[in-house]
């Protein structure tokens, strides 16, 4: 509402000012009400204060004290927006912070067989909720992007991935089938499924980010990796949706991975001998959330 104060007489015709005082609660809560009252009003004034008035002033009214009336509530509607900045500022600071660590854990599930011990704490911290005994990956690529290596200028890549993430956010996030993540880089997207993907929604999917074929100025191709059971077999989908869309040629295609297991381990950081994890990209892991304050201090 535009409006921030009103001043009322107590007496009106139609409706009085505490009719107007509880319509205006009703239907503008924000908005401060200083009552105007004659000497006989006084006690129907302190009702009003005692159900939500900022003030009153009595008649006849002299400047000084209107304007020291409404200088101490400009004030105190100065300070109270203040805070609110305040409280939405930590609040988009908390949702970024938030977001940042549930990307770092995705890649690291699509990347590493991580133990299941160290992904409770990781889920938790991240808000993930991943409560289910099946998992499935599904791989989406620009055409243009991924298979003709013609990614653009570094404004246009941005603005595709951006838009990625925040439509994949809608079609998959939101309906609470799972978790994405956009590569910054290639503009690949991975979906994580909290069961079997069925085709039928990866095709719808592929037919809704279509629609903006005009942005991307490219196809897409969509992989459907190997279905598994547990979260730390996590990367084996991803690992084989990624290489069905590495042997699809074709674009606009919808592939599905091979449904021969993979071979031993992918990328899974080796131990020493006290137990820390040793691959150049893990070594600094513990603990881990000081690793990603430091990465979310150096992004922001």
């Amino acid at each position: 509402s535009p409006i921030d104060i009103v001043l009322t007489d107590i007496r009106m015709p139609f409706m009085d000012g505490m009719e107007l005082m509880t319509v205006l609660q009703e239907q503008h809560p924000y908005i401060r009400v200083v009552i105007l009252s004659g000497y006989s009003d006084f006690e129907y004034a302190k009702k009003a204060i005692e159900v939500g008035a900022a003030g009153y002033l009595l008649k006849p009214v002299k400047m000084e004290q209107l304007t020291d009336t409404f200088e101490k509530l400009v004030g105190r509607l100065d300070t109270e927006k203040q805070n609110e900045m305040r409280r939405a500022a930590l609040v988009r600071k908390e949702a970024l912070l938030s977001k940042f660590m549930r990307e770092e854990l995705l890649s690291r599930l699509f990347k590493f067989a991580i133990p299941e011990d160290e992904v409770e704490q990781s889920l938790a911290e991240s808000e993930i909720l991943l409560e289910s005994n099946d998992f499935q990956v599904a791989v989406i690529r620009l055409d243009r992007i991924s298979l003709h290596q013609q990614p653009g200028t570094d404004r246009s890549l941005k603005l595709i991935t951006f838009s990625l993430d925040n439509l994949l956010h809608d079609l998959w996030d939101v309906q609470g089938t799972g978790y994405h993540l956009v590569d910054k880089n290639t503009a690949e997207c991975y979906l994580l499924a909290k069961a079997k993907i069925n085709r039928e929604d990866m095709l719808k999917i592929h037919d809704q980010l279509s629609n903006f074929m005009g942005l991307f100025r490219s196809t897409l191709s969509i992989s459907i990796g190997q279905p598994v059971r547990r979260i730390h077999e996590i990367w084996r989908s991803a690992q084989s949706a990624i290489q069905a869309l590495k042997n699809t040629k074709e674009e606009n295609a919808i592939a599905e991975a091979d449904s021969e297991p993979l071979d031993g381990e992918y990328a899974v950081p080796s131990a020493t001998e006290d137990g820390r994890r040793d691959s150049s990209e893990e070594r600094n892991h513990h603990p881990y959330i000081v690793q990603l304050a430091k990465q979310y201090i150096r992004d922001n």
